[in-house]
């Protein structure tokens, strides 16, 4: 026999009837069961719930119309509209069976919410309270019912929060099956994209399609692969491979390659004018990075380039960073007192000159006191083999051994309101080789001196501001002005009979005072000191024993500005005295608009020897579906425009398509779309080299 309960009285009439009522039976395991109504059967094993039912166990909820519980097994089937939440995933399904105990259950014809993914499978199995398995299923990053592209899987296991993993992966664009994967794994605390797809236009390539598909094999190991087309080019295929071994390190392992021809005509259909040439264009570079224990480090870099321009060509950012990357081997160790280094440099590629240092030993101490006492000393001492090898098909090579050693002891004291640091110390190096072949086994010393004064001085305002963004409690303004005079005794060998193999080698007599001022102005946000304005000038005057030449030496400046996170202001510059004139003038501005609305960076590069650019970029949300943005790249000096380039950016729901129209002054012109998903809001705009340009203010190519 059973008894029917309103749920406004459930509990007081079973306590009553019963001494016990759900919650308290459940009390010690924290169940909560909830339904418009509820019945309760004479045995006391089994509650029935109707509508809008809720059950809530150890962080999870069951929501469905109907459910049914045995307090014993604590086993729940429900049944209607039924949704389960546990922590970062929902399941929702027509009916459950589940173990509210063990955290396990099946759902039959369920679909699934792992964020940033939406699921539907056959079968979902709850297989413990940190693991989802899927049966004969998709997942995707679209919540609509049919979507435009999924990740197809006989068996796909999903840790809430962690990880998913798929077993014999398809992905499926549409209703054509795009790739096949044998297994798949992404991690869920990551908005990395695992696909990328740009077709584009450019001159000198015609049209072209870059695809670039990660596949994360597991913890230790993810892996993007790269298949393009250029029509003028011909298909290229890569790989970057970023790894992990336990206890070993990681590094990235990279390689493209291209059997790159030239078409004699402008598209392959076209009736051909001449002949195609073609040739091999490759890269490879590896680096490995190993923490060997707290004192010692490694790094291994190998960079293997087919020829000079290959970067330029296709890695323009890659060439902007480096265009002749280096292959080196490099070991630090510190010791108990100072570091040891160990280095090696070889000559990889041999269509570029290279020094290669086989081996590079070196001693570093840094500025130690001596014991109780206010001296100091520092030391660096480096032995290495070198060698400047010249581009093939030269054989030139010069070669030394060389033994570098500079000391400095040093003496700190207060006087008055100045600090005094008066230093002497000298360079010793030994040459095996000198550019003339009778003077071997020579050396070179350099005496130096010199000292430096210091003070500080600072004033606290009481300004208080809190408006547009700007907090501030009160200014404190720091003044650090330093005076330095450093002399250095013309060598005893000059650089004139030396091999140049790095700056060690080209020491020049140095005689010069030199002024320098720090001036900050600083706030206190949430009990911390922050950096409104920062700003340095110095200034170097040369004596007439210097080897520069008597005079003011020029003027150098620096700062920045911060005053909220919405405005970043940098600029730095030098003024040369001895010509009258400005070097060189550097300014970046960065504003950000209210949530995002739009971006405005604005900047300046001024080099009087090369050029003046005026950079800008410009992005605006129209709506929440449209996007525009547009960068511009002049130059003040020739008065000619650059570089242009209009951007149109779309929301597709779950995808979003980024336009791009770029035109350069040497007659070049892009376009290029790029795809990429929305679940995914970490990848900025990536046009491979496609499309490789310097941001507001950066160094322009």
């Amino acid at each position: 026999m059973k008894f029917l309960f309103n749920k406004k009285i459930f509990l007081a009439s079973i306590v009553a009837l019963f001494g016990l009522g759900l919650s308290s039976a459940f009390a010690q395991e924290t169940v909560e069961l909830n339904g418009d109504t509820l019945e309760y059967s004479m045995s006391g094993n089994i509650a029935t719930a109707k509508g809008h039912v809720v059950v809530k166990y150890r962080g999870a909820v069951l929501m469905c119309d109907e459910a049914e519980m045995d307090r014993n097994t604590k086993i729940a089937k429900a049944k209607g509209h039924v949704h389960l939440h546990g922590g970062s995933s929902d399941i929702y399904g027509d009916n459950i069976i589940f173990n509210f105990d063990t955290m396990t259950g099946e759902f039959m014809n369920a679909n699934i919410f792992a964020d940033p993914y939406y699921g539907k499978a056959k079968k979902i199995i709850k297989a413990g309270p940190d693991k989802i398995i899927m049966e004969d299923g998709y997942m995707t990053t679209s919540d609509y019912d049919k979507p435009g592209y999924r990740l197809r899987s006989s068996k796909i296991e999903v840790y809430p929060g962690k990880k998913l993993v798929a077993h014999d992966m398809t992905t499926v664009i549409g209703q054509v099956p795009l790739m096949y994967v044998p297994r798949f794994a992404k991690r869920l605390d990551q908005r990395r994209p695992f696909i990328t797809i740009v077709p584009g236009y450019k001159n000198a390539w015609g049209p072209t399609l870059l695809t670039r598909i990660r596949v994360p094999l597991n913890d230790y190991l993810q892996t993007t692969l790269h298949l393009d087309y250029r029509e003028r080019r011909g298909m290229s295929e890569g790989f970057d491979s970023q790894y992990q071994i336990p206890g070993f390190g990681k590094g990235m392992l990279r390689g493209y390659y291209m059997d790159e021809y030239t078409l004699a005509q402008n598209h392959i259909w076209d009736p051909k004018i001449g002949h195609t040439t073609w040739r091999e264009r490759y890269k490879l570079s590896w680096r490995h990075s190993w923490n060997i224990n707290s004192k010692t480090n490694a790094i291994w870099q190998y960079y293997k380039i087919s020829d000079a321009n290959y970067l330029k060509d296709y890695f323009q950012k890659e060439n902007d960073v480096d265009s002749a990357p280096k292959s080196y081997f490099v070991m630090t160790r510190s010791l108990p007192v100072g570091m040891m280094t160990l280095r090696a440099d070889g000559h990889v590629n041999r269509w570029m000159d290279e020094v290669t240092r086989l081996p590079e030993v070196t001693y570093d101490l840094a500025e130690k006191k001596l014991g109780d006492t206010n001296f100091y000393f520092k030391d660096t001492t480096a032995y290495v083999n070198l060698a400047h090898e010249h581009a093939a098909p030269s054989s030139t090579k010069e070669k030394t051994i060389r033994l570098d050693t500079e000391n400095e002891f040093s003496y700190l004291t207060k006087v008055g309101i100045f600090e005094v640091k008066p230093f002497v110390g000298g360079e010793w190096t030994y040459y095996s080789r000198t550019i003339d072949p009778e003077n071997t086994d020579a050396i070179r010393g350099i005496f130096k001196t010199g000292t430096s004064i210091s003070t500080k001085f600072y004033k606290l305002y009481d300004a208080h501001w809190d408006a547009l963004g700007i907090k501030i409690n009160q200014i404190r303004h720091v003044i650090t002005p330093t005076i330095t005079y450093d002399y250095e005794h013309r060598p005893t060998l000059l650089a004139d009979r030396l091999n140049q193999f790095d700056g060690i080698d080209n020491r020049q007599a140095i005689h010069d005072i030199n002024f320098g001022t720090e001036q900050k102005w600083q706030t206190k946000r949430n009990g911390k000191t922050v950096d409104l304005v920062r700003l340095l000038v110095s200034t170097d005057y040369r004596l007439k024993t210097d080897a520069i030449g008597e005079g003011l030496d020029g003027i150098n400046w620096s700062s920045d500005v911060k005053p909220a996170n919405w405005l970043t202001l940098y600029t730095d510059g030098r003024y040369n005295t001895r010509e009258d004139n400005l070097s060189t003038a550097n300014f970046d501005a960065y504003i950000n608009g209210k949530d995002d609305k739009w971006r405005f960076g604005l900047g300046k590069r001024y080099n009087r020897a090369v050029d003046d650019l005026i950079t800008t970029d410009f992005t605006y949300k129209v709506n929440r579906k449209w996007s525009v943005g547009l960068y511009e790249r002049f130059d003040a000096k020739t008065g000619k425009m650059k570089e242009q380039e209009y951007r149109l950016t779309r929301d597709l729901h779950s995808w979003q398509v980024d336009t791009t129209l770029n035109y350069k002054s040497d007659g070049s012109s892009e376009v290029m779309f790029v795809f990429k998903l929305k679940a995914f809001p970490q990848i900025g705009f990536d046009f491979n080299s496609g499309l490789s340009r310097s941001q507001p203010g950066a160094n322009p190519q």
